[in-house]
């Protein structure tokens, strides 16, 4: 399976956002260093069957540099405005600056913990709101050779933006595992031009505590799931449905 949660993410002055999975690259140990992280996995595990895709075809804007030195040379982070999140965007090449590539990782792993529900981890109050989140750990599952790069390049990245936006550097992955977390609401001001938040299933809502309290809290993006049957067609599925196993995720 695998998943992609689209966050709304401002576009700071003008230029053009181009989603594109980002591949972590293998770059040492005893791997040819042209090889990709998810190319690692015993039997093509990391690989979909439509996916032709590797290291020789994708643009350099594609291959994610599992070293800090190279990562620094790959990306770049807009710290935009007070109230927004920060953006981290691959460097373009010299005449290409109008067209901006947002850092989508491709992560894949053994599913240990997961919250995917579309009110995460929330406990029902409007005081729970701001601390509500949707949660996934990943783990190697005894593969460390495809794994290791990906826990790598994630600490990087984060050292890298927090760096940027001056911020004490704080390692979010430690014990050898992908910690994934994103907030279930957004914070309604009443200086934001109206926009419809999407609506929880009454299946996760029953009481519709999350429709009470949608003037001051709404939600903004939803988690898309899939699987893949033998014929390599990805298939819609809840997310709630996802239990352990092997998992393919995207994080911006």
């Amino acid at each position: 399976m695998s998943w992609s949660g689209k966050a709304v993410w401002p576009d700071c002055e003008g230029g053009r956002s181009v989603p594109v999975d980002h591949d972590v690259m293998n770059q040492t140990g005893e791997a040819d260093e042209s090889t990709l992280a998810r190319d690692l996995w015993p039997e093509n595990k990391g690989r979909l069957l439509s996916d032709n895709g590797d290291a020789l075809n994708l643009p350099k804007s594609r291959r994610l540099p599992r070293e800090y030195d190279a990562l620094c040379a790959w990306m770049c982070v807009d710290p935009c405005g007070v109230d927004t999140p920060a953006t981290a965007w691959v460097q373009p090449e010299p005449g290409q600056e109008d067209e901006r590539t947002e850092v989508t990782i491709r992560l894949q792993g053994f599913v240990e913990n997961i919250s995917f529900g579309m009110l995460g981890t929330w406990n029902g109050t409007p005081q729970g709101a701001p601390k509500a989140m949707q949660t996934l750990t990943l783990v190697s599952g005894g593969c460390s050779d495809a794994f290791s790069p990906q826990v790598e390049a994630v600490d990087n990245v984060l050292e890298l933006m927090q760096k940027f936006l001056a911020r004490e550097v704080v390692n979010s992955n430690g014990g050898g595992k992908i910690d994934i977390k994103r907030r279930v609401f957004h914070k309604v001001r009443p200086t934001e031009p109206p926009m419809r938040g999407y609506p929880v299933p009454f299946a996760e809502d029953p009481v519709g505590r999350a429709r009470k309290i949608d003037h001051m809290w709404s939600i903004r993006h939803r988690i898309d799931a899939g699987s893949q049957d033998s014929s390599g067609r990805i298939r819609r599925e809840n997310p709630v449905v996802i239990r352990t196993d092997f998992r393919e995720a995207r994080e911006e």
